[in-house]
C-alpha cells in the first residue's frame, strides 16, 4: 500500500526486486499498462536500494529482455494475468504467437494456466514495446 502510494505521488513505477528469494514484482501491479512518460525504478528489496544498469543506465532499457533472462535464471516473476473466456485467452495467445510455457507439460492445462500465459506474453510484448 505504501509503495502504491509512492508510485502514484511520485508518477513512478517501480521494479521490485527480491534478491533473495529470486522474485519481482510491480508497482503499479499490472505492468501492461505502464507507461515510458513515467520513470521506471528498480528497488532491491530489504535494502531499499535503488537499481540501475552499467553504465547508470536506466532499468527501463531493455526491461522485456532483462526480465526474460531473470526468469530463465529460476526468478518467480509476478505476471498480470489475462481476463476472458478461455477462447477468447487463447485466441490472444495465438494472436501473439505465444504458448503456455512450463504449462504446456500439464496432462491438461486449465483456464488459469492459460490466463498466466497470456499475462506474461502481453507484458512483454507490452513492456518491449514501451521500454526498448
Amino acid at each position: 500500500a505504501l509503495d502504491e502510494a509512492l508510485a502514484y505521488l511520485y508518477e513512478v513505477q517501480f521494479v521490485m526486486v527480491d534478491e533473495a528469494n529470486k522474485k519481482i514484482r510491480w508497482v503499479p501491479e499490472d505492468p501492461r499498462n505502464w507507461s515510458a512518460s513515467r520513470p521506471v525504478w528498480g528497488v532491491a528489496l530489504g535494502s531499499r536500494a535503488v537499481l540501475h544498469r552499467p553504465g547508470e543506465e536506466a532499468v527501463s532499457v531493455g526491461l522485456a529482455g532483462w526480465l526474460s533472462a531473470r526468469e530463465d535464471d529460476g526468478w518467480r516473476i509476478e505476471w498480470p494475468v489475462a481476463d476472458g473466456t478461455l477462447d477468447v485467452i487463447k485466441a490472444g495467445l495465438t494472436k501473439l504467437g505465444a504458448g503456455l510455457g512450463p504449462a504446456a507439460r500439464l496432462e491438461k492445462p486449465k483456464k488459469a494456466d492459460y490466463a498466466a500465459a497470456l499475462g506474461r506474453a502481453e507484458t512483454i510484448r507490452h513492456l518491449g514495446a514501451e521500454f526498448p
